[in-house]
């Protein structure tokens, strides 16, 4: 074996769980949940015309609109997919114990909602009602964003329980070695 060459004995799955749990994804899924939110608030406002699409004449002021939409809905959708990547990989991981978690099955569910709903919006004409049902989705994709902030709340705790109790078994080792040499003190003490 050469100088730097080292022998895995993890599988295949074992690899792929030290990267989807380890802190620089969660930051990068953080980060896509960020960015998805905010395509989502930005798809709402312009849906609702709150973010004025400018054009020089109605009917070009309607394309970029359409043009705006479609935009902010394919960049969303390929965020969407990215999650679902996502969930697929962490149950392929996590197995049953994905599954255990309320929150993962609630984060899977708003997900591959999300996904079938934004594909039939791609490829199918919708009428209002169905628009206004995916509008409740894209409120759910905002919830994700509310879980997001919980997840990271529980991740900084547990890092701090970690923390907290290597300082607690540093202590008692330094109590223990203060207590081993003040008896051999003692006894040095008593010997002389």
């Amino acid at each position: 074996m050469e100088y730097g060459e080292e022998i895995s004995h993890k599988s295949w799955k074992d690899k792929l769980g030290s990267i989807l749990h380890n802190k620089p994804f969660h930051a990068f899924v953080v980060i896509l949940i960020v960015l998805d939110a905010i395509i989502v608030l930005m798809l709402l406002l312009v849906d609702l015309d709150v973010i004025p699409v400018p054009g020089e004449t109605e009917e070009a002021k309607a394309k970029n609109h359409k043009n705006v939409e479609n935009g902010l809905h394919y960049f969303g959708f390929s965020l969407i997919c990215l999650f679902v990547i996502e969930i697929v990989l962490r149950i392929i991981v996590d197995g049953v114990e994905f599954f255990k978690d309320k929150l993962n099955v609630f984060d899977a569910v708003i997900v591959l909602l999300s996904f079938v709903l934004d594909l039939a919006l791609t490829f199918a004409p919708v009428s209002r009602a169905v628009r206004d049902v995916v509008i409740l989705m894209i409120l759910l994709r905002l919830w994700r964003f509310f879980k997001l902030i919980c997840a990271v709340n529980i991740c900084v705790r547990k890092d701090v329980k970690e923390e907290l109790e290597k300082e607690r078994k540093a202590r008692r080792k330094a109590e223990e070695e203060r207590d081993h040499y003040k008896e051999v003190l003692q006894k040095i003490q008593n010997d002389s």
